[in-house]
């Protein structure tokens, strides 16, 4: 395979092969801290304003928080800082798969906002006594895709970081990983545009002030979360009851437009909390999967849809007072269920109830405009 020196290297990068992975069993692996600043510098450069009127009137580029850090994080912060999975923590740390400590001024952030835009779309959904509507659903939803998005530009800018990571393999394994990044990156691109789509939509929505296909399940329970997260979820598979609601095939076919669905779970007037799933009403895949959710009694909801943002949303924030009181066999089997999500991604069982408790919620009520 590739034997010829100037015929187009077989991994499709379109260079001749020796220009690409002639010699690649012999050359030194990069370490994976140079593998992180070459991201971070990457990263660094990626500082636009996601606004439709970008760039009218736009100020200062800012780190946005798709968790509002004034009042949500520091409620459940402790000296400034709250727990964060990284989905390339084990990768650095030799497969320490606990979360890291990370400051509020940098937890759940990304440089897609002025400081202007910023203020204008979000703040309806970061006063306190947020009323839950079709429109603040929306509006929390669109920080949620915008987010998303931000982070599949970047992963799609670092691509090519990632495909050198098979320095020193053997010809099998350069194979193995070129394979899985080759399906990595189909599934990326019909990511991309996807919530491009999301988000042409969305702005559709609110420049036209007409909410009623913006949907939303919510749920109220009875003190501020020890977790929080505000995070778009694309390729579902099956529902809670392991019913095949996609396949992946179906996720990942960029001829096909899927907007998904947003979780968002933040702290609700006082000593409440609000766990929020959002969505379009033409996404009848989605429906399903709320209706799985919705038949669940009030002693099991609360578990499932931690079940579901350990397994599908890669963002949330966490109080270290809570994370540290957990039994530790708590803390592997939820560590344990983020890291292998990263490749497994919602096959198998993945929402069952595995029987794990790890929060005290009582639900107060619920209510919805689906259905």
């Amino acid at each position: 395979m590739g034997s010829e020196r100037n015929n187009k290297c077989w991994c499709g990068s379109g260079l001749k092969y020796k220009k690409c992975h002639l010699g690649r069993e012999q050359e030194t692996p990069d370490r994976p801290i140079q593998t992180f600043h070459q991201k971070q510098q990457v990263l660094s450069k990626m500082r636009y304003c996601l606004h439709p009127d970008a760039p009218d009137n736009c100020t200062k580029i800012i780190k946005a928080h798709t968790i509002q850090r004034s009042g949500r994080l520091t409620s459940i912060a402790e000296k400034g800082h709250v727990y964060q999975f990284k989905a390339n923590s084990a990768f650095f740390t030799k497969g320490d798969l606990s979360p890291c400590l990370v400051g509020i001024n940098d937890a759940t952030t990304f440089t897609g906002f002025c400081n202007y835009h910023d203020t204008l779309l979000f703040k309806e959904v970061e006063n306190e006594g947020i009323v839950v509507t079709p429109k603040t659903a929306l509006i929390f939803s669109y920080r949620a895709v915008c987010s998303e998005l931000f982070k599949k530009q970047f992963q799609l800018s670092t691509l090519s970081i990632d495909k050198a990571l098979d320095k020193g393999m053997s010809e099998f394994d350069q194979i193995i990983h070129q394979n899985f990044m080759s399906s990595f990156e189909t599934g990326l691109k019909a990511g991309v545009s996807n919530l491009e789509f999301t988000k042409l939509n969305y702005e559709s929505m609110m420049r036209s002030e007409d909410f009623s296909k913006s949907l939303y399940y919510a749920v109220i329970i009875n003190k501020n979360p020890e977790i929080m997260c505000c995070w778009a979820a694309q390729m579902i598979l099956k529902d809670f009851n392991n019913h095949t609601i996609m396949t992946h095939a179906q996720a990942t076919d960029v001829s096909e437009y899927y907007e998904g669905v947003t979780l968002t779970i933040v702290d609700y007037e006082v000593d409440k909390g609000l766990i929020l799933f959002s969505w379009v009403s033409e996404q009848l895949f989605i429906l399903k999967f709320i209706q799985s959710l919705s038949i669940l009694n009030d002693n099991e909801i609360v578990h499932a849809v931690l079940r579901f943002l350990f397994e599908y949303l890669e963002t949330s924030a966490m109080s270290p007072v809570w994370w540290k009181s957990l039994p530790d066999s708590a803390k592997k089997k939820v560590s344990n269920r983020f890291y292998t999500s990263l490749i497994r991604h919602g096959k198998h069982n993945s929402l069952l109830d595995d029987g794990l408790r790890i929060v005290d919620w009582k639900v107060i009520s619920r209510e919805s405009n689906a259905f």
